[in-house]
């Protein structure tokens, strides 16, 4: 089901444009003046497509003659880059292109300067722009492999302390009458039904019980493990002191990003927490 918003701006050309993440694809249309925002499932095609391509079938007409600008998880290989443009390609659209959600957040950061950066929403990556693509990267393989700096990484830990019983008892009371189960449901569950989303939705808890000294704790060890192996090298390698990042993660767990940054000798340049609105901006000025 995808949700819609409407408004008017002064706006000169028509097209459409897409924000892809594991858990939530934003999507704003600009039409004769009139801008659409929609927000349909999460989409990466190395995952499970359908709850994607059924959203985006209910708004299909509104590509018909538009420029498409999509920008997504997953993408950088040509093989799901062609995958997603023929997707998008089956609604009459003018031109599509499709691009990773790195170069998305570059844009959305640095326009068409340069910089080190990274994604932190449900996952986490870093990269360098160098204006114009990207030329080094690391993180972002999956949860199976790296997914530091993100939502589910977060999740996972303080999902451990809860289960191994490091949360105040008034918190692991709180998270069973709010998840409806105990421990053992819990742990029963997850393993049949394999809810990712559920696991990076926990950073949600984590933010909710940040003043407690075990999650302070976490937070602070992921962050740092963040920087430390997937900031500090990209930094050192190009002699950069500074780092800016986009997502949910980067903007509400800003101030224990900037403390790891600045014990690793590094400055925090700019957040920004939802990249599509200056992907907009961008895209307009072209």
């Amino acid at each position: 089901m995808a949700q819609c918003f409407c408004f008017k701006l002064e706006i000169m050309n028509d097209f459409c444009l897409f924000e892809a993440g594991g858990t939530k694809t934003n999507v704003l249309v600009s039409e004769e003046g009139e801008i659409k925002k929609y927000s349909l499932a999460g989409f990466n095609p190395n995952r499970e497509r359908e709850p994607f391509t059924q959203a985006l079938a209910t708004i299909g007409e509104q590509l018909r003659n538009k420029e498409v600008f999509f920008y997504g998880a997953g993408q950088a290989s040509k093989q799901n880059s062609d995958f997603t443009k023929q997707l998008l390609e089956k609604y009459g659209t003018k031109k599509v292109e499709v691009h990773s959600d790195l170069i998305g957040a570059a844009r959305a950061l640095f326009g068409d300067d340069s910089g080190v950066f990274g994604i932190m929403g449900t996952g986490g990556i870093t990269g360098y722009y160098n204006g114009v693509q990207m030329s080094s990267r690391r993180g972002g393989h999956g949860f199976l492999v790296d997914d530091l700096g993100g939502g589910f990484d977060l999740g996972q830990g303080f999902l451990k302390l809860w289960l191994d019983g490091d949360l105040e008892t008034e918190i692991e009371h709180q998270l069973e009458n709010s998840l409806g189960k105990t421990k053992e449901d819990f742990i029963d569950e997850l393993y049949q039904t394999k809810n990712l989303k559920l696991i990076a939705d926990m950073a949600i808890e984590v933010k909710k019980y940040e003043m407690y000294a075990p999650v302070q704790q976490l937070i602070q060890f992921k962050m740092n493990a963040f920087v430390q192996l997937n900031v500090l090298p990209i930094c050192d390698a190009i002699n950069s002191k500074e780092f800016s990042a986009v997502g949910s993660i980067a903007y509400f767990f800003e101030s224990q990003l900037e403390r790891a940054l600045i014990a690793n000798k590094l400055l925090l340049r700019k957040v920004i927490h939802r990249p599509i609105d200056r992907l907009f901006e961008y895209h307009q000025n072209q």
